[in-house]
């Protein structure tokens, strides 16, 4: 797989990686249309907060709809960031 379509996490400050834990895919084909849901478990190393950026590819072959990032912070209270998708032609 070449670099270009590497998916990541990474740390802002530092430019580091975070390492990556688990990842799954649920995916859900139906009448020629495929569903996917990648999960992915990041842990921060450190002992200090992190401002991340999330690099993914996005393919002019595919539809995406929406991105949502649940975090699990530091004390065990929870946030999910859900993104806003525009149409191709409006973005």
């Amino acid at each position: 797989m070449s670099e270009d379509y590497q998916q990541f996490l990474m740390d802002k400050s530092s430019n580091t990686f975070i390492p990556l834990k688990t990842a799954r895919f649920q995916v859900d084909i139906s009448q020629g249309f495929a569903d996917v849901i990648l999960h992915q478990v990041y842990e921060n190393p450190n002992d200090h907060p992190l401002e991340v950026k999330f690099a993914m590819p996005i393919s002019y072959e595919f539809n995406l709809n929406r991105i949502e990032v649940d975090f699990t912070l530091q004390y065990g209270s929870k946030i999910c960031l859900v993104t806003k998708v525009d149409e191709r032609e409006k973005a």
